[in-house]
């Protein structure tokens, strides 16, 4: 799943806002990695992030966003190499996202994974 727009700490604004405390909680566990390339996907607000709450809601495995801002021609480029160049389907590594990064010149593309146990990691 690719979400490409506008997004502030804990939503995602492009036509309507879909804030985190209005996400489903799914009954079985997701499979999925998500993309949020939306400025603050990653960025908590009351110790919890959209990415986090994907995750908790357990809506995905993976979350792949940004903490702090993306310019549209950077977030455009990053879109363009992960269609390019990735089976969403399979696991998406932190090396894989460092490399998208770079090739774009991003710095602030991180990637949230489903612990096994414990806290969520970057």
């Amino acid at each position: 799943v690719i979400y490409f727009g506008h997004g502030e700490p804990g939503a995602i604004s492009g036509y309507r806002s879909i804030h985190r405390s209005e996400l489903p909680v799914s009954g079985k566990r997701q499979k999925r990695t998500i993309f949020l390339l939306s400025c603050s996907s990653l960025d908590s607000v009351n110790e919890s992030s959209l990415g986090e709450q994907f995750i908790d809601n357990r809506l995905a495995t993976r979350v792949v966003g940004y903490r702090g801002k993306i310019s549209f021609t950077d977030n455009k480029s990053l879109l363009v190499k992960i269609c390019m160049n990735l089976r969403l389907d399979d696991e998406i590594t932190q090396a894989q996202i460092s490399r998208l990064a770079r090739h774009c010149d991003i710095e602030n593309l991180e990637k949230v994974n489903f612990p096994e146990a414990g806290k969520h990691s970057g």
